[in-house]
């Protein structure tokens, strides 16, 4: 992989229209980065460069049919552009393929104009006046004639000959591209120059160096500072808006990680690691990428990131350039927790927890109403209790808060495809992200090399894969996100005292909370009689005995679900075999368990999950017809080429007895009347 600084020079005015609201009276404004400055859509670079490398193509061709019928050399570049492998092909009923080059934003590097702006106004072809009501302003920062400097990265996922060749057909593709931006009729955006220089990468933090063997070196920290903005979309809303999640997905982290492996073996997109040659580069990585299993990365506040724990990013002073951040980060902050659905909501807003309650119980948590008769008793005020379907958005608010989460920032982005032929956008090609500005937050994970056996190859793993990534990760979502990356070993802490754990009962009940979805039960399981919570109790309970090998038993649940399926999934997991959803059961989805086995078995079950999370239970294997998968079928990491929720992607992580569970059990609210 390498990095290059990309300079487009263009002659003002230059527009890239914003899908943000401008100032009042403006109909187009200009599209700005976080920090206000003008900027060019990378997509947008993206774009005009294939239809350049489409262009020149066709000439490179049409002219070495000349030179044969002439007899003569053939003039131009002597490798023809490929664009499907280059910058990725959409999906023609083989899946889509992603591209060795990825260009970021680019953003201008010269103070703009205040308050600038331009008129156009339609002319009616009748009279040859002004058209009723076709006003339009335009805001243009710079003046006619001005040259403006627009900066950002080119990430290539090659190296050595294949790289340069296509640095080689970058140049000449941007070269022949005349304008960049909006409003290509009337002069605006012209092309005056491009540079392409190789950047160097910033100084990478250290990494671990512990016993290759000891449990130190089995879970490690991971902390992800993005540099630019990115989308990860788990299930859209509708067919053209793609909304990011603020948690990065394991499965995420793992797939751009495995791009970049394979781009630096010389592999295509998306190609098994596992099988690369035993001679080749990153032997250790390339054996046991399979098992390596990445948590899910979780948003926290940079703010939060202070101490005097080992540096993150950066050095000091921090690297210049495009890559480097723009502050020194320090610190290691803790990794949040999500709140249990057993949590509810007085009427007063107080939070209390109902997973040990053996029944409905109304909150009276407020201060009594007088009675009308003084010789009776007050009245009690008692509330029906809020879940979280009932809560607003200050419930929300004070839940995440208690808990150490936070939601970054978005922003939305229009995107269109474009028509070749007549230059402009493609009907029915309109699409939008709804993305996630990373400034000021890092994100938070863990990456789990207990999988890696034996335990003396999890150094030279370490080593590969800081050799591969030099401190960065490139072709995260949707956006294809650069990141910064940075593992330290760091015992496990709670992000707030609510969030602590233990594997001690409460209640002689234990409460498991998902962290993040998992597949516990298929549309199958809930055949059968009785109503829906009967049919899901009968799935929960068979899931949990399969789990624990039947010496943990499900006393009750508190649990949300959501189907994950359509084309995509089809098509991309299920290939010829019969159609069926996946049923996810959503993270902070709670389960009351109580002691069936002896106790060895239960504490062993129980440190199981803690430390490798639930795997995929006995009817999921069956009903999704995955026992046929090449290898142990009880170990998840070889399913994920037909299941993308496995233990190995982040899924079925789980929290057990959270302190919450202890200090807001809603039993020991006192009882109004009760005897003290």
């Amino acid at each position: 992989m390498r990095f290059y600084q990309l300079t487009l020079t263009v002659q003002g005015p230059v527009l890239t229209r914003s899908t943000a609201i401008g100032s009042y009276g403006v109909d187009a404004p200009v599209a700005r980065a976080a920090d206000g400055a003008p900027m060019l859509a990378g997509s947008h670079v993206q774009g005009k460069l294939r239809q350049a490398w489409a262009e020149l193509n066709k000439c490179v061709r049409a002219a070495r049919c000349a030179a044969r019928r002439q007899g003569t050399a053939p003039a131009g570049p002597a490798v023809v552009a490929r664009i499907g492998q280059w910058l990725g092909r959409a999906d023609e009923g083989e899946g889509q393929r992603r591209g060795l080059v990825i260009i970021g934003d680019l953003f201008a590097q010269e103070p703009e104009a205040p308050a600038s702006t331009r008129s156009r106004i339609a002319i009616e072809a009748a009279t040859g006046a002004a058209e009723e009501s076709a006003l339009a302003v335009l805001e243009t920062p710079y003046a006619s004639g001005a040259k403006v400097r627009f900066t950002g990265r080119v990430i290539v996922l090659a190296d050595g000959s294949e790289a340069a060749a296509i640095v080689d057909a970058i140049e000449r593709g941007l070269n022949w591209v005349p304008q960049f931006g909006g409003e290509r009729t009337i002069g605006f955006g012209r092309t005056l120059g491009v540079e392409l220089k190789e950047e160097k990468l910033p100084a990478a933090p250290a990494w671990p160096k512990a016993e290759a063997s000891g449990p130190q070196c089995a879970h490690l920290r991971l902390v992800l500072r993005f540099l630019e903005p990115f989308c990860i979309s788990a299930a859209p809303r509708s067919n053209n808006v793609f909304e990011s999640e603020s948690t990065v997905p394991g499965g995420a982290i793992k797939g751009a990680l495995a791009n970049q492996l394979a781009a630096a073996l010389g592999r295509p997109a998306g190609a098994a690691i596992s099988t690369a040659p035993t001679d080749a580069r990153f032997p250790a990585l390339s054996r046991s990428f399979d098992a390596l299993r990445f948590l899910h990365a979780v948003p926290v506040p940079i703010t939060a990131a202070t101490g005097c724990r080992p540096l993150a990013f950066g050095a000091d002073p921090p690297p210049q350039g495009a890559l480097a951040p723009e502050l020194s980060l320090r610190g290691w902050p803790p990794r949040p927790r999500h709140w249990p659905l057993s949590l509810v909501a007085s009427q007063s807003g107080a939070f209390f927890d109902v997973a040990l309650c053996e029944g409905p119980e109304l909150i009276d948590d407020t201060a009594p109403l007088p009675a009308a008769d003084p010789q009776q008793p007050s009245r009690s005020s008692g509330s029906a209790p809020r879940f979280v379907h009932d809560w607003k958005g200050d419930n929300f608010a004070r839940a995440n808060a208690l808990f150490g989460l936070h939601e970054p920032p978005r922003a939305l982005r229009l995107r269109t495809a474009m028509d070749p032929r007549m230059r402009a956008g493609a009907p029915e090609q309109l699409f939008a992200y709804e993305m996630v500005l990373p400034d000021r937050h890092l994100w938070v994970g863990e990456v789990d090399l207990a999988g890696i056996l034996p335990a003396d190859q999890r150094q030279a793993v370490l080593d590969d894969l800081q050799e591969l990534t030099q401190g960065v990760i490139g072709g995260i979502g949707k956006t294809h996100a650069l990141a910064q990356v940075a593992l330290m070993t760091l015992p496990a802490e709670a992000a707030t005292p609510l969030a602590e754990e233990s594997l001690e009962p409460i209640a002689d009940h234990f409460i498991v909370t998902l962290q993040t979805p998992a597949l516990l039960c298929t549309n199958l399981d809930l055949k059968g009689a009785g109503d829906g919570r009967e049919k899901l109790e009968r799935a929960y309970r068979k899931a949990f005995n399969d789990l624990s090998g039947r010496s943990l038993e499900l006393v009750r649940h508190f649990a949300r679900q959501r189907l994950a399926g359509g084309a995509f999934y089809l098509q991309r997991y299920a290939g010829n075999g019969p159609y069926l959803p996946w049923l996810l059961t959503e993270a902070g989805s709670v389960f009351v368990l109580k002691a069936a086995g002896t106790r060895e078995a239960v504490e062993e079950t129980l440190k199981r999950w803690a430390a490798e999370g639930l795997c995929l239970p006995k009817s999921i294997l069956k009903d999704h017809d995955l026992e046929r998968t090449t290898g142990k079928t009880a170990h998840d990491a070889s399913l994920w080429r037909r299941c993308p929720f496995i233990r190995q992607n982040g899924h079925g992580e789980v929290a057990i007895n959270m302190a919450v569970h202890r200090t807001h059990d809603l039993r020991l609210l006192p009882r109004r009347g009760a005897t003290p």
